[in-house]
């Protein structure tokens, strides 16, 4: 869940690394330049990260000559300070300007050092881990436009995607006026949301629903295909009579509601496309003890995540393993 209620504005700092690493013999080191003095800065207190001992695994480094690396010098810049940022992102064709997603419902840009709003959503749930949660750009924005927010409707309390489109006498300003829902359901806790929504490299827009709230899958919605709790959905934008259901979807044809990818997740509140080979990354919040790490392949349709048989690799619920026989397990997990 995002932990930014607890300190109502948070300082963003945009960083600069270098291109190359080290990594074999002499000749493969590359001078990344001086480092430069950058002022200490006062992160507040430490959090204890939990007991020693526990091996969270370690990324391959590489052939067997790749010794210590050495991590140059990292150079910050104080960007400004936001109210619950909760996701930045750019435009397609503009990756200069960032695009800040508060919490409370706000879109701002940041401009090399101005600031301005985007979009104000209003009538939205806030509490908790409710509110404005995601935010993405078509691949065509830059000449149509269109752009997609996830976000907590409030009376009734929903979770919610909708179109957007970019004003037509400002470049910098959305239109007020919502386009379109895509798609909403009604929840009745205040957690587990999800919130993460992108465009894939097929083209579809994809999003991250939670199991609805609550703990240990109160409602029942992990292993429900009859709803879109605790599911990754894939949504073709320009099939508004279809219910905006991508082809190709796995339940298009019955067993299950047809906007569903995967499915069997807690709550996949971040996740990502690898923009090398399309694989979808998800870091599904565990509920107690274990985090776990999914990857998807393209190509890989209905995919059940386990949850609640499964925390991880390890059972949580006995009484559903029996109904998931085609766990889709984890890449990685960590307590």
């Amino acid at each position: 869940p995002p932990r930014s209620t607890l300190f109502p504005y948070t300082t963003l700092f945009r960083s600069a690394l270098p291109t190359a690493m080290a990594c074999g013999d002499d000749s493969s080191v590359m001078d990344s330049g001086p480092s430069p003095d950058v002022p200490a800065i006062d992160v507040g207190p430490v959090v204890d990260a939990g007991p020693p001992g526990i091996d969270a695994g370690r990324p391959d480094t590489g052939p067997e000559n790749c010794g210590e690396m050495t991590v140059p010098g990292l150079s910050t810049e104080v960007v400004g300070r936001f109210n619950q940022p909760v996701y930045v992102t750019s435009a397609p064709d503009d990756p200069d300007r960032l695009y800040i997603v508060e919490k409370q419902g706000r879109i701002v840009i940041w401009d090399d050092g101005d600031t301005s709003e985007f979009l104000n959503v209003g009538n939205l749930n806030t509490d908790g881990e409710q509110g404005l949660l995601g935010l993405a750009f078509h691949p065509d924005y830059a000449t149509n436009g269109r752009f997609f927010t996830y976000s907590t409707p409030r009376d009734p309390s929903r979770n919610a995607i909708d179109e957007w489109r970019r004003s037509d006498g400002n470049p910098l300003v959305a239109d007020g006026a919502r386009v379109q829902r895509l798609l909403e359901v009604n929840d009745r806790a205040s957690n587990h949301n999800g919130g993460m929504i992108e465009f894939g490299p097929d083209g579809f827009l994809y999003a991250g629903l939670g199991d609805e709230g609550g703990g240990g899958d109160s409602f029942g919605n992990g292993q429900n295909l009859d709803t879109l709790m605790a599911t990754m959905v894939r949504l073709d934008v320009d099939n508004a009579g279809g219910g905006f259901v991508a082809a190709g979807n796995p339940f298009v044809s019955g067993g299950g509601e047809p906007q569903i990818w995967a499915y069997g997740v807690r709550n996949p509140w971040r996740w990502s496309f690898d923009r090398a080979n399309g694989n979808m990354y998800i870091a599904d919040v565990g509920q107690e003890l274990i985090e776990e790490i999914n990857v998807i392949e393209p190509g890989t349709l209905g995919a059940n995540l386990g949850w609640p048989a499964y925390e991880g690799n390890d059972v949580f619920d006995d009484s559903m393993v029996g109904d998931v026989a085609d766990h889709f397990a984890p890449i990685h997990t960590y307590r």
